[in-house]
């Protein structure tokens, strides 16, 4: 599935990235103590609906919510290398 189809919202200090029609979402945020993004709030099974295990919607999911605090300055290049 293409990146494209995931969705991105950024809500105050947060991303949320969620694939449409399926019950994957996650939220990421930056720690002040933190040089990367941290997760949270997410789901750690399979939906047996689309063809995206949970693993491979967790590490797209992090590539986009990364790009993403890159464009918003939450990041630097350096820092997102170590995710």
């Amino acid at each position: 599935m293409s990146e494209r189809a995931y969705r991105v919202c950024i809500l105050a200090n947060e991303i949320v990235v969620s694939l449409p029609g399926a019950y994957y979402c996650i939220t990421y945020y930056k720690s002040q103590n933190s040089a990367q993004l941290l997760a949270k709030h997410f789901l750690d099974a399979d939906d047996p609906l689309i063809p995206v295990s949970v693993s491979e919607f967790l590490d797209r999911s992090a590539r986009i919510a990364t790009e993403k605090a890159k464009e918003l300055g939450w990041i630097s290049e350096t820092s997102s290398r170590r995710m």
